[in-house]
């Protein structure tokens, strides 16, 4: 029975410190999401039109889509 790579780093992480892989591949899609709404946020208090609010919640809705389902 052979153990994926995933599975064989979780079991050498050291004691006490919890492996790295889950962290790391989390972090930067979040901190990418966030950076992305932050920019249409400044661009829909700017500019207050309800046509551009509208695509700014469908980018923010797909973007959201594919961060969840490709999880």
């Amino acid at each position: 029975m052979s153990m994926t790579q995933r599975e064989a780093d979780a079991t050498n992480a050291p004691k006490g410190r919890a492996p790295e892989g889950r962290f790391k591949s989390l972090a930067l899609p979040v901190l990418a999401f966030l950076v992305l709404a932050a920019f249409l946020g400044v661009l829909v208090v700017w500019v207050p039109r309800i046509d551009l609010i509208a695509v700014v919640a469908v980018t923010l809705g797909l973007a959201a889509y594919d961060f969840f389902v490709k999880r």
